[in-house]
This record gives C-alpha cells, structure tokens and sequence, in this order.
C-alpha cells in the first residue's frame, strides 16, 4: 500500500455569511479582495478558511504565488482548528516528502491527529506507518488497531490491511474467513489487490 496524497477540492466549505461576499469578488475578478476576505475569516478561527488559503498558496491560485512555507503556516492553523483534511494533508506531504521535506517522524502526529478528528483515511496512513516502520517502530497490535478503526470508519484501504492482518495473523489471531469477507468487501467497493487475492488464495 503506498502513501496517497489525496487531491481534496481547493476551495473548502466557508462560514455561510461570507460565500455571498467572496462569490460577488469572485465574478469582479476581484481576488485582492476574495484572499482578504479568506484570509480574515481564517483570522477569526475559521478552520476551513484556514484550508482554502492553505491550497491557495499550493497550488497559485486567486493572483497568488505559489509558497510552501505559507500553504504550511495556513495548514497548520487549520489543523489545530480542527480541520481533518489539513492534519491528513500534512502527514502525507512530510511522509512522502511533497511540498515539504520528507520527514516520516514529524507525519505521525499529524496523521494522530486526523485518525482522532474521525478521519479514517488519518487511521489508514497511521496503521500503514506502524506496518511499514515508517517515523514510528513496527507493532503489529497499533497496525491492527489502526485500521480495525479505519475499516469501521469506511475507509477500503483500512478494510484492506485488516484484511491482511487476519490473514497473516498481523497484530492478531489468524482468521482467513474473517479475512476472506474482508477481501471480498474491497474487492466489491474496487480494490483490485483484494480481488487478485481473491482469485489466488479462496477459489
């Protein structure tokens, strides 16, 4: 399973009092007043806000430059306002070193905090990290745990490495029909892997 950066649509949900005022800079052209009007909403706590300027900055949008340290400055914000997106994005540009410098260590406590703020994609990349030893030692039993939680949350990736948890006996007991359900999950909602699987080891 590989460290996904999950592409989230750039302009996130604001405070509803404000999208009127954006909306009509919007269609002046007018983004010194649409980034003005973003950015003071972040100022008052709003984590969305925070966001939505944090991918302006990435990705140069509304007249402005792209700059990895403010998109950083603006996620962080988001993150500590409690917006799940902003954590999980975070942990995967340090873990897979986009947008910042990889550093699977600081990753964690980003993806802790999405995994915590009901983000089961945040549960999947901390279960993958305690898989792979990736910023954190292996252990089995946090892996488990981890995307025992994911997969409950919905999140096809976690069912998938519960699926192989219970199959090999990763952080618990061996349980292929337990795992075959699993894999037969997953494989519906998509995911190829659990299908090859499927096909190779439960005809």
């Amino acid at each position: 399973m590989k460290y996904l950066l999950i592409v989230i649509l750039l302009f996130a949900p604001l405070t509803a009092n404000i999208i009127e005022d954006i909306d009509k800079a919007y269609l002046q052209n007018d983004y010194q007043k649409v980034n003005y009007l973003i950015n003071n909403q972040c100022e008052k706590g709003d984590a969305n806000a925070c966001y939505t300027m944090g991918r302006a900055y990435m990705q140069g949008k509304n007249n402005l430059n792209i700059d990895y340290n403010k998109m950083k400055k603006y996620f962080e914000k988001s993150c500590q306002l409690g917006h799940a997106g902003a954590c999980l994005g975070l942990g995967l540009m340090y873990m897979k070193g986009e947008f910042l410098n990889k550093d699977p260590k600081k990753a964690i406590p980003y993806f802790e905090e999405a995994c915590s703020k009901s983000s089961p994609s945040g549960c999947t990349h901390l279960a993958i990290a305690y898989t792979q030893g990736d910023g954190v030692p292996i252990k089995p039993e946090k892996a488990y745990q981890f995307y025992n939680k994911s997969c409950i949350g919905g999140d096809v990736e976690g069912c998938y490495g519960l699926a192989i948890c219970y199959y090999q006996g990763f952080g618990t007991f061996i349980d292929k029909r337990q795992a075959k359900v699993l894999f037969q999950k997953t494989c519906t909602n998509g995911y190829q892997q659990s299908c090859k699987i499927l096909n190779a080891y439960f005809k």
